[in-house]
């Protein structure tokens, strides 16, 4: 599922998910989704660990399908990995059983560095490209933000349910739905940086009711709430810094970290350095030349950004760029870092 929207989004893919109507009644409503990469994911990654010693079966069946995922990194953009509809099948069965076993809202206490990763929209070659300059999960720790998959065709590219039908069949999409229906939606740093997909929700009031909301869980209808303003596209709701100023004090928070937007350079602030986009799509289906980003936060929570800029190929680390502070401790900015 998502969450909310913000007035400055930019170009974006998917449903835009209500919190507001789960929250609501989170114990026995029933919503609806219409595609499946609309579902917001944060993923913190377990410990990094190497690839599997033991000589289980499974453990040899996981290596050999990573194998076949890492492929493409040497080469062009738009490369395919074919895997077998029962190596899906066993990836997204392992995967579920993974997000279940993790709370609906992740409370992460750093002893290491952390990327933030925004939305990927189906970009894996640049997925690759991140792992490359920043290590692979088995080497650093990663949390995603969601929208992974292309939701509809455009310039020539399959949507994720198109692509599923095409390449297997529609029990694949199902099944990668309800994978996507069990992840965690939220994620706190350190009890003060709120991580989410999109934004915020006008029924929120205690985060024990992030908590509470069972899962599988599908994204909700949309509901007309006073005082927030409906989404682009009728998706989510639009809201302003006096929501983000209320929120954050409130909970006593010193900044919002989501994806759901396209921004130019790959991070777009708002309002007052309070709330902050990432996107980690560079030049989003191939029509508007924006770079790629991720935000990186250490023990100190002192943050940062790597830039991905928009080329076919991975360039090397290069480029410092000083940011201004944040107005509030503990966050401090340090260089920017483009590659």
């Amino acid at each position: 599922m998502e969450i909310g929207s913000s007035k400055n989004d930019g170009p974006n893919e998917g449903t835009q998910a209500r919190l507001t109507s789960i929250l609501k009644d989170s114990s026995t409503r029933e919503t609806k989704t219409d595609d499946a990469s609309s579902q917001t994911a944060l993923d913190a990654t377990a410990a990094p660990s190497g690839p599997a010693t033991g000589g289980s079966s499974n453990d040899i069946l996981l290596d050999g399908i990573i194998s076949q995922l890492l492929e493409p990194r040497n080469s062009p953009p738009g490369r395919q990995v074919q895997l077998l509809e029962s190596e899906i099948r066993y990836l997204c069965d392992r995967s579920r059983q993974i997000f279940l076993s993790q709370p609906m809202l992740l409370e992460l206490e750093l002893d290491h560095p952390l990327a933030v990763v925004g939305d990927i929209h189906g970009q894996y070659h640049d997925l690759l490209r991140i792992f490359e300059c920043r290590g692979y999960p088995s080497q650093s720790y990663y949390l995603f933000l969601g929208n992974y998959g292309i939701t509809n065709a455009s310039m020539n590219r399959r949507g994720f349910y198109d692509e599923c039908k095409t390449r297997y069949n529609i029990k694949i999409w199902k099944t990668s739905v309800d994978v996507f229906n069990c992840l965690p939606v939220v994620a706190i740093i350190d009890e003060k940086i709120f991580c989410c997909h999109a934004g915020l929700s006008p029924e929120l009031s205690s985060m024990d009711q992030i908590q509470r909301i069972p899962r599988p869980v599908d994204v909700p209808d949309t509901q007309n709430i006073l005082g927030w303003s409906e989404g682009d596209k009728g998706r989510g709701f639009a809201f302003g810094p006096d929501v983000v100023s209320r929120f954050l004090q409130k909970h006593d928070m010193d900044i919002i970290v989501r994806g759901h937007g396209v921004a130019e350079r790959g991070y777009e602030f708002f309002p007052a350095r309070r709330l902050v986009t990432v996107c980690s799509t560079p030049n989003y289906r191939g029509e508007f030349n924006n770079c790629g980003a991720i935000m990186v936060i250490n023990e100190d929570l002192l943050c940062s950004f790597q830039v991905l800029q928009p080329t076919e190929t991975t360039a090397d680390l290069d480029g410092r760029f000083e940011a201004e502070p944040l107005s509030e401790p503990p966050h401090r900015w340090s260089a920017f870092t483009r590659y």
